[in-house]
């Protein structure tokens, strides 16, 4: 019998410089036809400055309208290619990533006060 074959699951990555947005908002496209009473789910996509894994997810919470804040962390060069800056590394160390086994990305659904549900 011959064994299955792996599935091989490749992700582009491109570094995005610095100097682009870091934090950004989805559109708020489709607002004007919800009545007050229908309350929209907020986000926050945490993730590096870079498209890698969570592009699609990017992309798809644009194209829904739906609100959402992009938070980027950095990327400098380094000996072994790219590493994180320095503010990941220690809001990693704080914990902020526990709930997610200290992976990222992140996708938090944020409440009316702006806390994480």
């Amino acid at each position: 019998a011959r064994a299955p074959e792996a599935m091989v699951h490749l992700v582009a990555v491109e570094v995005v410089p610095e100097e682009e947005v870091v934090v950004r908002s989805g559109s708020k496209r489709g607002l004007e036809s919800r009545t007050e009473e229908t309350r929209r789910a907020r986000y926050r996509l945490i993730y590096f400055n870079l498209r890698g894994i969570v592009e699609p997810i990017r992309l798809l919470l644009a194209m829904v309208g739906a609100d959402y804040e992009d938070v980027r962390y950095g990327m400098h060069a380094a000996a072994i290619g790219f590493a994180p800056d320095e503010s990941y590394l220690i809001d990693k160390a704080r914990g902020k990533f526990v709930a997610n086994m200290d992976a990222l990305p992140v996708l938090q659904i944020l409440g009316d006060d702006g806390a994480v549900v």
